[in-house]
């Protein structure tokens, strides 16, 4: 939730602002490092086992959702910045 609130919000600033792209992505790539290791620390050890059983390695488990989300959001802010060159 947290993630995708600072992804709409970089999306706003940079249909304002396209030039804040680069700073946005460095931002992004900060929130997700601190938002890997809280779900890593608080996350019960139990819960994992279930996807180990499944052939799921570790590192699948904990970097495909933050792959795939930082993906969508390069693809949002590509769309802002072209919107916000579009526009003006």
């Amino acid at each position: 939730m947290v993630s995708a609130i600072y992804s709409l919000a970089a999306a706003v600033l940079c249909f304002f602002k396209p030039m804040s792209g680069p700073t946005c992505i460095i931002m992004k790539l900060l929130v997700i490092s601190i938002i890997l290791y809280l779900f890593k620390s608080l996350q019960d050890g139990h819960a994992i086992y279930f996807y180990l059983n499944l052939g799921v390695s570790r590192t699948e488990y904990y970097a495909t959702p933050f792959v795939v989300e930082f993906i969508c959001f390069l693809l949002l802010l590509t769309l802002s910045i072209s919107m916000g060159y579009v526009i003006r």
